[in-house]
């Protein structure tokens, strides 16, 4: 038996690594996919909208007795054109308001207004005088 004289034909075994690369490739892929989505709580914010028509209710019109209370981005009040300052703005919307007992006033905020700022204003403001003011905005 001559063992050392028997030579191979066959080629040397050939390892392809690119298949190997791109398998591995998808599975580093997907659990990184999956460590972000399980690892990091939402950071989203739950908002429940108001239900109903767009625009809301109607709490009164606008006509030529009605005032509007406006205000500024700076916090300052206009109202029957003076500028009050937010502790002064309660007494004269209380005299108009006991004076033209029918009517209504709108407390209209500057768009750069924060929408924090202008419903604590309103609170405050519907607390005293009730459904007497309402929110004005005007359409663009």
């Amino acid at each position: 038996m001559n063992f050392r004289t028997q030579k191979y034909n066959s080629p040397i075994p050939r390892l392809d690594l690119i298949p190997l690369l791109n398998v591995m490739m998808v599975v580093l892929a997907f659990f990184i996919l999956i460590a972000l989505s399980l690892g990091t709580p939402s950071k989203t914010v739950e908002v429940q909208l108001p239900k109903g028509e767009a625009g809301g209710e109607i709490v009164g019109e606008v006509n030529e007795n009605s005032q509007i209370v406006y205000l500024n981005a700076r916090g300052q009040f206009l109202f029957q054109e003076q500028t009050f300052a937010e502790t002064e703005i309660q007494e004269p919307i209380a005299l108009y308001l006991e004076e033209n007992s029918q009517n209504i006033a709108f407390l209209v905020p500057n768009p750069d207004v924060p929408y924090e700022r202008v419903m604590g204003v309103l609170t405050q403001m519907q607390d005293i005088y009730g459904d007497r003011i309402a929110l004005g905005l005007f359409a663009h």
